[in-house]
């Protein structure tokens, strides 16, 4: 299926017919008219998971369960792990034993992100490092069974009660990823309201719910992707914007895409199709880039695989979008590694594939994107072990078995991340590249 003109047009009927209906049906928004953030210029926010279970967390997970820790959710162990680096646990009140050992025979616990206690340490860090707000991630199959959706709401409850009580900011995040083709907005839709009803997300007074444009901002990840069928076209997903858009009572938001590295070209790991850019034109408030995996670093420079640097790829990408009224949101990383998780599967994955480099890619990644006109940017990830990319306390020594490597902090405090990354407001302000500041 292509998008045609036609099909635009119908969409832009159904727009209009839906604001219409905002005008007559007098029902109620649920947002909130008093949100503590009403912009994400000038803040840095970070992805959050929140993806991590044990058995005995209260889950319903049994006993070959360890969500994101073990293979396919399996026991967790020595012979079956998926996590690239060890988190930092002395400061979470509820940690969880396992197998591994520490080099002086202590035991390795580690953290559920079910626990109510998780979400209020590390809403705490981005309150204390200065890091402005997260992106709850909700997958679409989270949406579509009934045992993840009940837990996951959980979790995104504790990570409200968190942001409430430590000024950190939310934004929720529908990532696409294992989307089927066909019908699949009025399960989105369907969960938007329950989320909506049932904890009030985007409500009350003083919200932490994260505005942008004085509206509430809601990111869909995974559109134009040429390697996966989540093109516009290819499903109803359309009519999951126009309801975030225009609906009467959930709608009125602003919505940020993550969209593939070469979107604005229509190359590499984008479709092809030029409609794609009028899709971005009609519908979207902020375009958002994953550069995971894609970057690297040669001396202070960061380079990209599509032949610019990335700067200058960052610097046409916003002159793209500010031609059209939209904003940009660059994807910022500490490095990324999942040899772990995947060298079983895929040829060639090598160990801690981007190094970090003692912080130094971290920071010359931001600071590349915000010389080159970035005014806000999004951390991938607070608490991804898994892909190497979290940025949250990780232990500078930890566990070490033959076969298993395991990212260390090389030398650098356990906080030196989330340090980083609280400094990032110093590019911000500046508007230009800095030198990384010293510990």
């Amino acid at each position: 299926m292509k998008i045609t003109s036609d099909f635009f047009k119908s969409c832009a009927i159904a727009i209009v017919c839906a604001a219409l209906s905002i005008e007559v049906s007098g029902e109620e928004s649920v947002h909130s008219k008093t949100p503590l953030f009403t912009t994400c210029q000038g803040k840095v926010v970070a992805g959050y998971q929140g993806w991590f279970r044990v058995p005995e967390d209260g889950s319903g997970a049994n006993e070959k369960n360890w969500g994101h820790w073990g293979r396919d959710g399996k026991r967790f162990g020595i012979s079956n792990c998926t996590t690239e680096a060890w988190p930092q646990t002395d400061e979470y009140p509820k940690t969880y034993p396992t197998d591994f050992k520490f080099e002086d025979g202590s035991t390795a616990n580690i953290f559920s992100s079910y626990d109510e206690s998780t979400a209020d340490v590390h809403f705490k860090w981005m309150s204390e490092y200065g890091i402005d707000g997260a992106f709850l991630q909700r997958f679409y199959s989270y949406t579509r069974n009934p045992t993840a959706c009940t837990h996951t709401i959980k979790v995104l409850e504790n990570c409200l009660k968190a942001a409430k009580k430590h000024g950190v900011g939310i934004i929720l995040m529908y990532d696409l990823s294992g989307m089927p083709r066909g019908k699949v907005a009025d399960g989105l839709i369907e969960d938007f309201k329950k989320i909506s009803d049932s904890i009030n997300l985007t409500g009350g007074d003083k919200s932490p719910y994260m505005f942008h444009r004085g509206k509430p901002l809601v990111c869909i990840w995974g559109i134009g992707f040429s390697d996966r069928h989540f093109s516009p076209a290819e499903s109803d997903v359309l009519k999951f914007f126009d309801f975030l858009k225009n609906d009467p009572k959930y709608g009125g938001c602003s919505i940020m895409v993550g969209v593939p590295t070469y979107w604005r070209s229509l190359k590499h790991d984008t479709i092809t199709n030029p409609e794609f850019h009028k899709f971005l034109e009609k519908y979207v408030d902020i375009v958002s880039p994953w550069s995971v995996g894609r970057l690297i670093l040669r001396g202070d420079r960061v380079d990209t695989g599509g032949g610019l640097s990335h700067k200058e790829e960052v610097s046409a990408d916003i002159a793209w979008c500010k031609a059209r009224n939209i904003d940009y949101m660059p994807v910022v990383y500490p490095g990324f590694s999942w040899y772990n998780k995947m060298h079983d599967r895929l040829k060639n994955v090598k160990f801690n594939h981007t190094p970090r480099e003692k912080g130094k890619f971290f920071w010359e990644v931001a600071s590349s994107a915000v010389s080159a006109g970035a005014d806000m940017i999004y951390i991938a990830m607070f608490d991804e072990v898994d892909e190497g990319t979290a940025i949250f306390k990780i232990c500078p020594n930890p566990p070490r078995y033959d076969g298993i490597p395991m990212l260390d902090t090389e030398g650098m405090p356990s906080d030196h991340y989330l340090f980083l990354a609280g400094k990032f407001h110093d590019l911000l302000k500046a508007k230009k590249s800095l030198p990384m500041p010293k510990r």
